[in-house]
C-alpha cells in the first residue's frame, strides 16, 4: 500500500512542537500545542491499525519501541550516573512515566521516553479492545478506564509501565480507528454542524483546556479528545497531498523518523545538555527562548547524523531512508 504523505507530515510537524513545547514557552503557546501534538500521534495510529495476532503486535513493537526505549534509557542512565550522584535510572525505566514523580523524586520521570512506552501497552491493550464485538461496551470501557485511571492517579499515583497514560491514549487511537470508516467520517467531518461543534470544542480546548498527556491532566476530560481530533482534522486539511515543496519534504521526513527523533531528544531533555550550553546567555525572554529552540533541533539534528553512521543504532532506530534519497523523491 502507498504510505500516505499526510500523515507523514503531520507527525513531522508533531514531533517539532514536541521540542519546541519543551522550550520556556508562554504558557498560552503551550498549552494549544499540548491540546493535540501527542495525541495526534495515537490518533493516526489508530487509524492506520491492522488486524494482526496479538504475538506478532507484541513481536513488532517490541523491536520498533521497546528496544530503543531501553537503549535510550541506559544512554540517558549512563550519562546521569556521572553527573548525578546515587541516581537510581532503574525505577523511571521501570515505571515509564512522563513527568509524574515517581515515589516522590521528579528526577525519576522518563521524560518524553513516556511515549515508547506507552504506545507499546497501549497497542497490546486495544488489540484486546477490539476484541469486543459490542460497540456500547468499547465505548463504556474506554470511558470507564479513562475515568478509573484518573481517579487512580489521583488517590495512588502511578502504576508501572506506564499503564495509566496507555488508558487514555486507547480512546485517542480508537477515534483514529473509527474514522477510517467512511460513514463515520461523513457525519463527523463532511456535516456542517458536526464541525461547528468540534471547532468550537477544538478551540475551547486549545484556550481553556490544560492537557498532558505526560503528567494526565485532561482539565476537560472527554471534551478534549474531540478537541484533539478536529484539531489533526485541520492540520490534516492544511497538508498538501504531495511533497513538492523543499519544506513539506523536510516535514516527511521528519515524521519518517519520529520514533527516533523521540530518542534523541529525550536525551537531551533529561540531561539537560542544551540548558548546560544556555546558562551564559543572555536573560533576554525573546532570544533566550529563540536560542533553546535552536539549540535543542540542532541536537536532534546531530544525534540523527551520530546514528547514521554506526550500524547497530541505526538498526535499533530504524533509520533506513538516507536524507539523499528522501529529498530526490
Amino acid at each position: 500500500m502507498e504510505r500516505n504523505v499526510k500523515f507523514d507530515l503531520m507527525k513531522g510537524g508533531g514531533i517539532i512542537l514536541m521540542v519546541i513545547g519543551h522550550c520556556a514557552l508562554p504558557h498560552a503557546f503551550s498549552r494549544v500545542i499540548f491540546a493535540f501534538h501527542m495525541p495526534l500521534f495515537f490518533i493516526i495510529s489508530g487509524y492506520l491499525y491492522k488486524e494482526r495476532p496479538i504475538m506478532d503486535i507484541i513481536r513488532r513493537n517490541t523491536k520498533k519501541v521497546l528496544v530503543p526505549y531501553i537503549v535510550t534509557g541506559g544512554i540517558v542512565w549512563c550519562i546521569l550516573s556521572i553527573t548525578k550522584e546515587d541516581y537510581d535510572w532503574g525505577i523511571s525505566i521501570l515505571m515509564a512515566n512522563g513527568s509524574l514523580p515517581v515515589l516522590h523524586y521528579k528526577d525519576y520521570a522518563v521524560g518524553p521516553l513516556w511515549f515508547l512506552m506507552c504506545y507499546f501497552v497501549s497497542a497490546i491493550f486495544f488489540f484486546f479492545l477490539l476484541r469486543m464485538k459490542s460497540e456500547v461496551w468499547r465505548i463504556v470501557m474506554l470511558g470507564g478506564g479513562f475515568l478509573l485511571a484518573m481517579g487512580w492517579r489521583h488517590y495512588f499515583n502511578l502504576l508501572p509501565f506506564d499503564i495509566l497514560n496507555a488508558i487514555p491514549s486507547i480512546g485517542f487511537m480508537y477515534l483514529g480507528y473509527k474514522i477510517n470508516n467512511p460513514s463515520v467520517c461523513e457525519v463527523l467531518f463532511r456535516n456542517k454542524v458536526s464541525l461547528v461543534i468540534g471547532y468550537s470544542i477544538a478551540i475551547l480546548c486549545c484556550l481553556c483546556g490544560e492537557v498532558s498527556m505526560a503528567s494526565m491532566i485532561y482539565r476537560f476530560l472527554f471534551l478534549q479528545f474531540i478537541g484533539a481530533l478536529y484539531c489533526c482534522f485541520i492540520i490534516y486539511k492544511i497538508c498538501p497531498d504531495t511533497q513538492l515543496s523543499f519544506g513539506a519534504k523536510c516535514f516527511s521526513f521528519i515524521g519518517r523518523n519520529s520514533l527516533a527523533l523521540v530518542c534523541i531528544h529525550s536525551v537531551d531533555y533529561l540531561t539537560g545538555i542544551t540548558e548546560s550550553i544556555m546558562r551564559g546567555s543572555m536573560k533576554n525572554g525573546e532570544f533566550t527562548l529563540m536560542l533553546e529552540t535552536v539549540l535543542k533541533i540542532l541536537f536532534v539534528v546531530a544525534g540523527y547524523i551520530v546514528i547514521r553512521q554506526i550500524p547497530l543504532l541505526r538498526s535499533i532506530y530504524g533509520i533506513s531512508v538516507s536524507l539523499k534519497k528522501a529529498f530526490n523523491k
